[in-house]
């Protein structure tokens, strides 16, 4: 009876160690994990570095299932959030200038990280093998980084610094904007087959990814790269081929650089028929396609990037990243847009790609210059007459047509089958409106 009554004594003196377990990190900053699972780590001033294996909570680091880092908290150390396998989620307060190499580091169940605008440098290995994570999202207020489609880049998109590996997609084409891979951007990433890296990127970081089948590279003249770029490639990816342009496969095969590859074949991406007239995006539809987008840009060397478009397999209008209040989409037709909200008289770069899933099949590279006025085309039936009457719009003349208006972000705020002589569509707000009637598309002003 007496080692029952002791035993039982134990645990409940373990049960109660457990929902107090806590501690001082250093003079200054203070930890505890409470029972369920929450590790929260309050003060003021930089966490210290570990080792991999000295954390303060490195034995119950199982038990770790969402971290709370307070304010005052102004930088996360090497290795301070390590091989908590069971972790699901991680407040970063808008305190924290840096986050050093392994501060976030070996978990299975972590699927995101915020960063908050004060963060001002990220180390290299900063984010190693968390396995489910897909999403590295940035303040849109931080000064030095960026963020898009969970991908991390610098704060102009220039440089890829960091890719998800948790993320599922078997092909990545690095965007149009970025001109420098930076070092081990792709480290671990095991789910990815084959890296399309464009001719605006002029600088590689060391590589490393595992099972790599393919790397596309549509650059006549190797990137600037480190002597040991490609270096780990016949062990981790024994089997991956270079595709480059045709007449450069000698001058890549010969590089030493560049000689860790298993073969060099001819890159094969078709081309797209676009036809710009001013504003006016046209493009012939590629087979098997399965959507496109297109990027804008104010410079030739395609660094400055405006709005990324994206589209539908048959076309559609999807999105556009960044969303600004004066910049608008109207569909003329099936890929025919107007573009409102660019510069007149100004000089545009674009690019075009066609996705078959995630692998690029078509691409198009160009530049147009905007009209001295931006404004659509008027109506060209002459029978057809449109004018405002206070918050109305009104069309005269155009029996049987079918007439959509449009605000300035691309919303569908009125689709009418239109079968009287005159059609009154009232307007809730004042404001600019795009409407289209049949295939024709013109501006309106309510004041």
């Amino acid at each position: 009876m007496k080692k029952i009554i002791l035993l039982l004594a134990i645990c409940s003196m373990s049960i109660a160690s457990f929902a107090a377990t806590g501690g001082a990190v250093n003079a200054t900053i203070n930890w505890t994990l409470d029972d369920e699972g929450t590790l929260t780590i309050s003060g003021t001033g930089d966490m210290p570095d570990y080792a991999y294996d000295k954390q303060p909570w490195r034995s119950i680091r199982s038990s770790i299932l969402h971290v709370i880092i307070g304010e005052g908290i102004t930088s996360i150390g090497q290795n301070n959030i390590f091989d908590c396998r069971n972790l699901e989620s991680i407040i970063i307060p808008n305190t924290i200038e840096f986050i050093e190499y392994g501060a976030i580091a070996y978990t299975d169940k972590l699927t995101k990280i915020n960063i908050p605008a004060s963060v001002k440098n990220i180390a290299n290995g900063a984010f190693s093998s968390n396995n489910q994570l897909t999403s590295v999202v940035v303040s849109e207020n931080n000064e030095f980084y960026s963020s898009y489609d969970g991908v991390l880049y610098n704060k102009t998109k220039t440089s890829l610094l960091f890719y998800p590996i948790g993320k599922k997609n078997k092909y990545f084409s690095i965007p149009y904007f970025v001109t420098t891979l930076g070092d081990f951007a792709f480290l671990y990433c095991c789910n990815l087959k084959t890296i399309y890296i464009p001719n605006s990127v002029k600088t590689i970081g060391d590589m490393s990814a595992c099972d790599l089948t393919a790397i596309i590279i549509n650059n006549d003249i190797p990137p600037t790269t480190s002597n040991f770029c490609w270096a780990g490639l016949p062990k981790s990816s024994p089997n991956c081929v270079l595709y480059i342009p045709k007449n450069s496969i000698t001058i890549y095969s010969n590089n030493p650089i560049w000689q860790y590859f298993k073969d060099y074949l001819p890159i094969a991406i078709k081309s797209i028929d676009v036809e710009t007239i001013s504003n006016l995006f046209t493009w012939q539809k590629v087979e098997d396609a399965t959507g496109y987008q297109l990027i804008i840009y104010s410079n030739v060397e395609k660094t400055n990037i405006l709005y990324i478009l994206n589209f539908t397999k048959d076309g559609k209008y999807i999105s556009t990243q960044p969303a600004k209040p004066q910049f608008a989409v109207a569909e003329t037709e099936n890929f025919s847009y107007q573009i409102t909200g660019l510069e007149n008289n100004t000089n545009y770069f674009y690019t075009l790609t066609a996705f078959q899933d995630e692998e690029i099949i078509a691409e198009q590279e160009g530049s147009f210059k905007t009209n001295e006025t931006t404004a659509l085309p008027a109506v060209k039936e002459s029978d057809i007459n449109l004018y405002v009457s206070g918050k109305n719009i009104i069309i005269e003349n155009a029996q049987s047509k079918n007439i959509q208006i449009f605000n300035i972000f691309g919303q569908t705020l009125a689709n009418v089958k239109n079968s009287s002589e005159t059609a009154q569509i009232p307007m809730q707000n004042t404001g600019i409106y795009l409407v289209k009637i049949g295939l024709e598309t013109v501006k309106v002003v309510i004041e």
